[in-house]
């Protein structure tokens, strides 16, 4: 009798140890973000907060941060802003930026920490909206935000240059 409890115990504890490796639904949601990202023509990277700007943490430099960027046709001016109050703040180049709105009030649990161009490339750093639902529902929403954070990004290059 003892036997077959502690046999039922540790097929109980290798099988919720298989269950805790397995994704939830939060992070098979911000997967499918990525992915769509990436098909649009993003290149999302998670990577340590820039020390200008204030980032998930509350802080300055402190933190990872997931950046969102596209790639231009054209060399563009180095220029960074973080984004305070839905709208740009200049950190270093482009004057034109700074008090440029961010028009995506829309999106639930989305945050835009700062702007960036460098060489060819131009993006955002942000908090990712995860809409863990339907993947169908959740596929057509992340597609309006990757087309409205499309949209801002395209007017805030254009504005800088």
């Amino acid at each position: 009798m003892i036997g077959w409890i502690i046999a039922i115990v540790v097929v109980l504890f290798v099988l919720g140890m298989g269950m805790s490796v397995l994704p939830n639904a939060h992070d098979k949601a911000l997967e499918r973000l990525r992915a769509q990202a990436k098909l649009a023509g993003f290149n999302v990277r998670l990577v340590a907060c820039p020390d200008w700007m204030i980032g998930p943490q509350g802080t300055k430099g402190k933190g990872m941060v997931a950046q969102y960027d596209l790639l231009s046709d054209q060399e563009l001016k180095p220029a960074r802003a973080k984004c305070l109050d839905k709208e740009l703040s200049v950190v270093e180049g482009a004057p034109t930026l700074h008090e440029m709105p961010l028009i995506m009030d829309q999106f639930e649990g989305f945050s835009c920490y700062g702007f960036f161009m460098q060489g060819a490339r131009f993006g955002a750093y942000i908090k990712e909206p995860v809409y863990a639902q339907h993947p169908l529902k959740a596929q057509q929403k992340n597609q309006d935000f990757l087309t409205q954070l499309t949209k801002n990004l395209q007017t805030w290059r254009q504005s800088a240059n």
